[in-house]
């Protein structure tokens, strides 16, 4: 199986972690030019009261707000029920302990990927390149809990291309364009491409070398149109789930 469709159109579901709470209390109904206004207006406010740095980081042509959180301090002021991206420590705790309440979206929508072409788990290789409390962590976490042999390796690794040989999975989450080429994947093997990176000709890519590792590889994604629009549907899922759950 082999996702090969590249949809540049895509790019924008690139997930933002915890820009919708923000977003939400200060009024999402609001036009992207309003809601920049209220948060340099309510700067002040908002960081007194809730303890963490709020910071625009862009408007693209009136339509696409974007902000930028301490993500430790905001995450921190959220109650884990409503924690929907899954990263607050009492859910990351529960899916150590494999108990899982809200799942992080990223690796949740690894997993669901995973589980649509009858990826055998159980004894696989799995190695993921990046060790983030975003995707890195918890997607080793989660493929420990079916069963996987699981190796992280990150910017300290001594011979990257030794491990991602060996990988039944091979996950890449690092953030560095075309890092891993078709020679450090093994024949055969699932590839999982999570990066997302922009080149200065402007065009996307992943931190696979999509050319070479598609000749190689049983199945990989795209970037953009992989794993970005399962991310947005995985923290939907979460969302319907809270909101399922705050109506008991």
């Amino acid at each position: 199986m082999r996702l090969t469709e590249h949809r540049p159109d895509a790019a924008h579901l690139e997930h933002q972690p915890l820009q919708g709470f923000v977003l939400a209390a200060l009024g999402r109904r609001q036009k992207p030019a309003g809601l920049a206004r209220q948060v340099e207006k309510n700067r002040a406010r908002l960081e007194k009261r809730h303890r963490f740095a709020v910071r625009p980081i862009g408007i693209d042509d009136g339509r696409d707000f974007r902000i930028w959180v301490d993500g430790h301090k905001f995450g921190g002021q959220l109650l884990a029920l409503c924690d929907v991206d899954g990263f607050h420590a009492q859910n990351i705790g529960a899916l150590a302990q494999g108990k899982p309440r809200f799942i992080p979206c990223t690796p949740y929508g690894v997993m669901k990927m995973l589980a649509s072409i009858n990826t055998p788990l159980a004894g696989a290789e799995a190695v993921i390149v990046g060790r983030s409390n975003i995707v890195g962590k918890p997607m080793a976490l989660l493929l420990l809990a079916q069963g996987c042999t699981v190796t992280i390796c990150h910017s300290q690794t001594r011979d990257l291309a030794l491990h991602t040989r060996r990988a039944d999975i091979l996950i890449a989450a690092v953030g560095r364009p075309k890092m891993m080429t078709g020679e450090m994947i093994k024949p055969g093997a699932i590839v999982i491409d999570v990066g997302i990176n922009r080149l200065p000709d402007g065009k996307l890519c992943g931190d696979i070398d999509f050319a070479s590792a598609r000749e190689v590889c049983a199945a990989i994604t795209p970037v953009p149109g992989g794993v970005g629009p399962m991310t947005i549907t995985m923290l939907l899922t979460n969302t319907l789930e809270a909101a399922e759950r705050s109506a008991l």
